[in-house]
């Protein structure tokens, strides 16, 4: 699509409409030599109201009976809302506190990744609400623009933005129209601004890479090797080999959406050179500046017919359960009129879906993180003013797993291998090359009864290529075998911070002493405290346990006898967290912390809870979602590698309720 200054034709003929104000575009693209109607009237796309409001079974000012939505808010409906809410109702509690309400939310879909929901695929969905006010996520006075490298972007401590730049909330969804590999890919987005008047221009903008915005340092990190992107590269016959970073650029006159326009990250010299076969080339290459090699360029689709629309929303549209926290910092239930921008764009008609670009996934996305910005002006290289730091997208964890035998102690036994951090929609397939399965009938968790290498494979769906794999080796130490010690009843359990561990021993004439060893993975032992014999059969011994950075430690007793001969007793385990979460539902172990942290859960039913970690000035850095199994159940959340030592905050949000605990991460 190109702008009418790049010779353009553009027809808007203004209609009315009880509900909506809208247009229809007629947008002349004279480099691909067809009429492109472009909607902007009220759409139901892959089964999602497309109407400028958040409600589920509400479109276009009716309650429908089957449209899915942003939320639901309790109409009577089929339709389902699609961001998770969990929390709502604390966070307006919260609100309460004024200087709470700047601060960002993150939620994520509701449902697991590849969900077959209402006769559609979800992909994934994400909520942010932006810092507000005087912020850091506001980009400095001056020449920041898309085009130039995010090394290079300056964004200021503190500073106000003209409210027709600042951003409030921004939404955005990913979703197949069926069930199909081949149905068509929709993107859905939406935000609100403060300014309801004149014209507000705003990108999505989509990177291949990890980048992300250190908020104490005001400066961006993790962005792509060619001039701060990731590069399409193609081959001789314009096939896309890597796929690189996208923008969505719009444009909303004050009556209605006026463009909305795709660029890809591109070495200059490809639009000469090479004929893409998914889509073709716009007229439009903008760089850091006039002699850049490495820019956006727009690009157009192969067919004729609208790919995208948008509309803006009618006075006293529900806000949604977080409520709308205004730029002046207050709290209401509804946004005015054009104060909520919702689009949707056919990706797989842009010629960006997976299935077409790279061979056939449809269990990939073209992007990993989002960044949401607003511009001065029309123009593309127009100063950027607000910002939403990266977030992620379609981010699955990989399969994680554990034994709870890990050696074999002289003679073979039975372990049982579990994935500790099971995906609804995923599909987990055990192999082995030298072991053998005593039970593989459940997915997430086999006997095996034999030493060896267990592999445990990853889909996202069953037609999926493999997402991720994990590895867990079984030994067997005939050293350590159950001899005739004459111990029987080792035990041990926990008491506050201490672990204490009993035996019994009707041998004692012939023993010199008992040395207690500890392991914190099943293997490697060490000596912690000997305990000599005495007249009675019982023994005990107390092990402090608080500074152990592990969920679960070993016990095995090295049995000396009065010749300095030894043998050992079995091996046992302990878990950790039992100490602390008897009586709690939700409780975060170890601490300190040094890689990850495990979130143990004691739960009635199977709940949904959402995490969130701050650090000490209360920056949001990282946003999970995970299902707490009924019981005692733990899952671990591994710490970024870059996070700076010192104290952060885990929240946890289960059943609208908070639990907050600090952590201090050590190096």
């Amino acid at each position: 699509i190109m702008r009418m200054k790049k010779s353009i034709c553009l027809n808007i003929d203004n209609t009315s409409h009880p509900v909506k104000k809208f247009s229809v575009i007629i947008l002349c693209c004279c480099c691909c030599m067809y009429a492109d109607a472009q909607i902007t009237t009220p759409q139901i796309k892959s089964n999602f109201g497309v109407d400028a409001d958040l409600s589920a079974n509400y479109f276009n000012a009716a309650i429908t009976g089957n449209t899915d939505d942003w939320f639901h808010d309790g109409t009577l409906g089929s339709g389902f809302g699609i961001i998770d809410t969990t929390g709502a109702t604390a966070l307006l509690n919260d609100y309460n506190d004024a200087a709470l309400r700047n601060q960002t939310v993150i939620r994520n879909m509701r449902y697991t990744p590849f969900s077959l929901l209402n006769n559609s695929m979800l992909i994934d969905a994400v909520f942010v609400r932006d810092f507000h006010g005087s912020d850091s996520t506001i980009f400095a006075s001056g020449s920041n623009k898309n085009g130039m490298n995010p090394s290079s972007w300056s964004t200021p401590v503190a500073q106000a933005v003209p409210d027709k730049n600042e951003i409030l909330d921004v939404f955005m969804h990913v979703r197949r129209e069926g069930t199909a590999n081949t149905d068509s890919l929709w993107m859905f987005g939406g935000i609100s601004i403060e300014n309801t008047t004149g014209n507000r221009y705003f990108d999505f903008e989509m990177y291949q890479t990890d980048i992300v915005y250190n908020r104490a340092a005001l400066s961006f990190t993790g962005y792509g090797p060619d001039a701060g992107h990731t590069s399409w590269k193609f081959d001789a016959s314009g096939n896309i080999t890597q796929p690189g970073d996208i923008i969505f650029t719009a444009e909303y006159s004050s009556a209605e959406l006026t463009l909305i326009e795709p660029r890809i990250w591109i070495d200059k010299d490809d639009m000469t050179n090479v004929n893409p076969v998914t889509f073709n080339w716009g007229s439009l290459f903008d760089g850091a500046n006039s002699g850049a090699q490495y820019g956006y360029a727009s690009i157009v689709p192969k067919t004729a017919g609208a790919f995208y629309s948008g509309l803006q929303s009618a006075d006293n549209t529900w806000g949604g359960p977080f409520a709308v926290v205004r730029g002046d910092n207050s709290v209401v239930t509804d946004y005015n009129e054009r104060q909520f921008m919702e689009f949707a764009v056919n990706l797989s008609k842009l010629g960006l879906d997976p299935v077409t670009l790279l061979g056939g996934s449809t269990c990939r996305m073209p992007f990993r993180r989002v960044m949401v910005k607003t511009r001065a002006s029309t123009s593309f290289t127009a100063a950027l003013k607000d910002f939403v730091a990266p977030f992620d997208f379609l981010r699955i964890d990989s399969a994680e797993i554990n034994a709870d035998v890990p050696v074999f102690c002289g003679v073979i036994s039975i372990s049982n291998i579990t994935v500790s951090n099971p995906v609804s929609t995923s599909v987990y397939e055990w192999s082995t090359a030298d072991g053998h399965f005593g039970d593989s009938s459940n997915p997430l968790s086999v006997y095996v009864d034999m030493p060896g290498t267990y592999v445990v494979t990853q889909k996202l769906r069953s037609v999926c290529p493999v997402y991720s794999t994990d590895t867990v080796v079984i030994l067997f130490d005939a050293g350590c075998g159950v001899l005739a010690t004459g111990v029987t009843n080792f035990a041990a359990v926990l008491r506050h911070n201490e672990s204490l561990l009993s035996w019994n021993s009707a041998s004692t004439q012939a023993i010199k002493y008992f040395e207690v060893e500890r392991s914190t993975d099943g293997i490697n032992f060490t000596p912690i405290k000997k305990v000599f014999t005495q007249t009675n059969a019982y023994y005990n011994a107390t092990d402090d346990v608080q500074n152990l950075y592990t969920n679960k430690i070993y016990y095995r007793l090295k049995i000396m006898n009065k010749t300095n001969r030894y043998v050992y007793s079995h091996i046992i385990s302990l878990d950790l967290f039992t100490k602390n979460t008897l009586n709690k539902p939700v409780y975060i172990f170890p601490n300190p912390v040094k890689e990850k942290i495990s979130l143990y859960t004691n739960c009635t039913a199977d709940k949904r809870i959402s995490i969130y970690i701050y650090d000490a000035a209360g920056v949001l850095m990282h946003t999970a979602n995970m299902v707490a199994r009924k019981g005692y159940t733990s899952s671990d959340i591994k710490l970024f590698p870059h996070w700076k030592q010192g104290m952060y905050i885990v929240k946890a949000v289960m059943d609208e309720k908070q639990y907050v605990q600090k952590i201090l991460l050590i190096k």
